[in-house]
């Protein structure tokens, strides 16, 4: 009879104690509003974080009430942090998390020079195994050899004049 009093209490502690809150919402662009599926979201601090889903929807649950500081971050974007949010008891916080642009939206489409506008000077950057031909523009001058593991986020032109990737 004891060991069940003492069962029922350490229950009744548990279910005060349960970790009921949670924060949910949406990462996206800013710029343009478009969902960044796959970005992380993390409580700064601990080890708690997800992932967006296809639709940029993410949730964290089963929190603590109390006050966290939010990082959101995806890679190719900016990297944010939303500071004291404030979660209360049994909360369901909905926040939707804007990314600025990172390092891949520097570069541009476009062949003139961002210091000068000119494209007297301006060659292409080639990524991948060159091959002879390749390796003799780049000999030549005519191109630029940019690596061969590429990301997605490099630069598609190059000023000779300024040594200026864009």
């Amino acid at each position: 009879m004891k060991n069940t009093i003492l069962l029922l209490f350490f229950m009744l502690v548990m279910k005060l104690c349960a970790q009921n809150s949670s924060v949910s919402g949406k990462v996206f662009f800013k710029l343009d509003s478009s969902a960044l599926p796959g970005a992380t979201v993390l409580i700064s601090g601990s080890e708690i974080g997800t992932q967006a889903d296809y639709d940029g929807n993410f949730e964290l649950s089963g929190l603590n009430q109390g006050k966290y500081d939010i990082i959101v971050e995806f890679v190719g974007y900016g990297k944010d942090t939303i500071k004291n949010v404030v979660l209360k008891k049994n909360s369901d916080l909905h926040i939707d998390l804007g990314l600025p642009s990172g390092p891949c939206y520097q570069f541009t489409d476009s062949n003139k020079c961002p210091i000068d506008g000119s494209s007297k000077n301006v060659i292409p950057i080639i990524y991948g195994l060159p091959g002879k031909k390749l390796m003799r523009k780049m000999k030549k001058g005519k191109i630029k050899l940019g690596g061969c593991e590429v990301t997605g986020c490099e630069p598609n032109w190059f000023c000779v004049r300024h040594q200026k990737e864009f």
